[in-house]
């Protein structure tokens, strides 16, 4: 995992892909770009097990993140694909 400065959207355009900040007024919405952390994942990294504990929204500016477990008998089972704009 990196960190990394958003110089796609320049932090304001990736906050207004996610649907629950389309309400905010202009003073809101700028509280939140301000708190924003951009991360860059390479693909197939993991980001969260199951057991980790977060007090943070992520979201996804671009490219996908896919919810996953495993069955008993060890096999991946995919449980959503999160795109572009959504939010865990």
């Amino acid at each position: 995992m990196k960190v990394k400065g958003c110089s796609n959207c320049q932090r304001k355009l990736c906050a207004s892909k996610v649907s629950i900040f389309e309400n905010l007024d202009c003073e809101e919405f700028e509280k939140i770009v301000n708190k924003i952390k951009h991360y860059l994942f390479n693909k197939g990294e993991m980001i969260f097990n199951k057991e980790d504990v977060s007090d943070a929204l992520c979201f996804v500016n671009t490219g996908k993140i896919k919810l996953y477990k495993y069955t008993r008998d060890g096999k991946e089972q995919i449980l959503y694909v999160l795109s572009e704009g959504e939010f865990f």
